[in-house]
């Protein structure tokens, strides 16, 4: 069953830069580019990675009005609590990229109930980003499959201890839905 949908009550004090992000981006390259522009411009001291007072004095210095303030805890919720921080305690790329994503989710997520709250024009947009993210899913899913797909030709034959063979005509079909191994129905005349 569905997760049902109330509106929200609290917002992220990084909604300016959430509702940026999930209209200007175009796909997942583009959204990966410009989360790693955001961090770098909050790395002030190039060093990779952001502890919670960098991170809440960058956000501070983003060119938003009204201007975003953030405070540790808020650091510690887009970190899970530390858990994609390095040992340090400090937020990488990665991490930053990963909680970014996160975030903008739950942001979409949140649009999306409060659509009766929306003028039309932010209720298509809403909609537009929560396709981009639904397409995002669906290639990464696609990329998984794939992965899954070759680990499993590449894994030795069950039972006989003999290496994976390669599949003829004559095998069983690669995966469920592969009909490669099919023959085209003939055309009708």
């Amino acid at each position: 069953m569905g997760e049902r949908c109330f509106p929200r009550q609290v917002r992220s004090p990084l909604e300016p830069l959430l509702k940026k992000l999930s209209k200007e981006f175009i796909d997942d390259m583009d959204l990966s580019r410009r989360i790693k522009l955001i961090f770098e411009f909050m790395d002030h001291d190039s060093s990779k990675d952001l502890s919670a007072e960098e991170f809440c004095a960058a956000i501070k210095g983003l060119n938003f009005r009204p201007r975003i303030h953030v405070a540790p805890s808020d650091f510690d919720i887009l970190t899970r609590n530390g858990e994609l921080c390095n040992p340090e305690g400090k937020l990488g790329v990665a991490g930053f990229e990963v909680a970014m994503r996160d975030q903008l989710r739950i942001f979409t997520q949140g649009q999306l109930c409060n659509t009766e709250q929306q003028s039309r024009d932010e209720v298509e947009r809403t909609f537009q980003t929560a396709f981009k993210w639904l397409i995002l899913d669906s290639e990464s899913l696609r990329g998984e499959l794939r992965a899954v797909r070759h680990t499993l030709h590449a894994a030795p034959i069950p039972g006989t201890g003999l290496p994976a063979r390669k599949r003829t005509s004559s095998s069983p079909a690669s995966h469920p839905g592969d009909l490669s191994d099919v023959p085209a129905k003939p055309a009708r005349g």
